[in-house]
């Protein structure tokens, strides 16, 4: 009887973290709904350290590469620095970069393509047109995941003009 109660605490203790972290996923969702980055960013960063599954990282990386976006464009409002603002694009592309190594999804293309494409507006298009054929392979990856994805189309035909 012990050891049947050892096993299925073993066996419940991974399904208590998956809810947990789904639960930090939607609580993040919402905050960057509501703008609210750098509460959603802390968030993420803390869930990363519980984090057990190769999926539930990724989850966590490209959530982290959205808002290390919206952060950026946020401080270039605010009058950042080009050299700030690509840094944390690089670092947005970085996150992205972990969650495709982890688990390829079309969200951590998408993530990746966006912080690429904002580095290259930040650079100007001359200093950037290397960056293009990269990005637009990442949106294609994107819709080869997701044909759906409305934002990767309209990212892609930006390119395209």
């Amino acid at each position: 009887m012990k050891k049947i109660l050892m096993l299925a605490g073993m066996l419940f203790i991974p399904l208590l973290s998956a809810a947990a972290i789904t639960g930090v996923l939607t609580e993040a969702d919402a905050l960057h709904d509501a703008e609210e980055y750098e509460t959603g960013f802390s968030l993420l960063e803390q869930a990363l350290a519980s984090a057990e599954a190769d999926g539930q990282k990724a989850e966590i990386y490209w959530r982290l590469s959205k808002f290390q976006l919206a952060i950026a464009d946020d401080l270039e409002d605010e009058g950042a620095d080009a050299e700030t603002l690509l840094a944390l694009y690089d670092r947005g592309s970085a996150f992205a970069e972990e969650a495709i190594a982890l688990v390829p999804s079309a969200d951590a293309y998408y993530w990746h393509s966006s912080n690429v494409g904002r580095w290259g507006e930040t650079k100007g298009v001359l200093n950037s047109l290397f960056k293009a054929g990269p990005m637009k392979d990442d949106l294609l990856k994107v819709i080869e995941y997701d044909p759906n994805y409305a934002d990767a189309w309209y990212v892609l035909g930006r390119l395209h003009l």
